[in-house]
């Protein structure tokens, strides 16, 4: 069914509002079921993500308006909005890719434009929690390191002093 001027607009302002609230936009052409699309949804939804499947005029329009740059698309494609943690919505995309349920298209990030390979890219990041973890590690090390050290020799020292002890 044809879209009145009125519900085009509506979506073209939605369409600018993803852009400009989301931290990436992932673009991609799905091959899902009706289930698997609902199942993807409410995955993404754990991760501050929207699933949509485009009008490409209109959302070539909206980047247009919001980042004035050009992109070229065809067929029928999904963008996926992320709001929050990128690394972990392109690993569910990836996820689909394996499966062949998904071939990657484009993405946005930061306002940059970029082929859908940088996608398969982001996926192999670790999480923003695992990269936490290993930073509270490296810096804990060496507190931890030094207080063994210090523990050791005093215990060494301890053990020296119950010799001598034992020995008068």
């Amino acid at each position: 069914m044809a879209k009145t001027k009125a519900q085009k607009s509506q979506l073209l302002a939605q369409y600018e509002q993803y852009l400009r609230e989301a931290k990436a936009v992932y673009l991609a052409s799905m091959n899902l079921t009706a289930n698997e699309t609902v199942e993807l949804k409410r995955r993404l939804k754990n991760h501050d993500a929207v699933y949509t499947v485009i009008k490409n005029t209109l959302f070539r329009i909206a980047v247009q308006n919001t980042l004035n740059k050009e992109i070229d698309l065809k067929g029928p494609i999904s963008a996926v909005t992320v709001k929050g943690d990128i690394v972990e919505v392109a690993k569910e995309l990836a996820k689909l890719k394996k499966e062949d349920k998904a071939h990657f298209i484009s993405m946005i990030l930061d306002g940059n434009i970029d082929d859908g390979t940088k996608i398969d890219q982001i996926s192999k990041l670790e999480s923003k929690e695992q990269l936490l973890g290993k930073l509270m590690y490296l810096l804990n090390y060496p507190t931890a390191g030094l207080a063994r050290a210090l523990a050791n020799n005093i215990q060494k020292l301890l053990y020296a002093l119950n010799a001598v002890k034992n020995l008068k």
